[in-house]
């Protein structure tokens, strides 16, 4: 007997987009605008913004990049998931 591969509807599976935009809001946006605002303050106008620059752009690509990958891996689980033969 013939079956067809898809019996059932096929249902859209998504990335979880507000935790990537929480991790890049987290990670880059508020700890950036509170060294700018402390700079400020402070009277060290480019001092803090640049080395907050240099430290928080590649920390924060590393946590969203992560956040990301395993969003992509949740989803390809979900869509096609590993089947593990123990017959052999």
């Amino acid at each position: 007997m013939n079956r067809l591969l898809y019996t059932q509807p096929m249902q859209t599976k998504r990335i979880n987009i507000r935790r990537l935009m929480l991790s890049v809001l987290v990670s880059l946006v508020l700890p950036f605008v509170i060294v700018v605002l402390l700079d400020l303050n402070l009277g060290l106008t480019p001092l803090l913004t640049i080395v907050a620059s240099v430290v928080l752009i590649p920390i924060s690509s590393v946590i969203v990049i992560r956040s990301a990958l395993s969003e992509l891996d949740r989803v390809i689980e979900e869509v096609a998931p590993l089947k593990i033969d123990s017959q052999e």
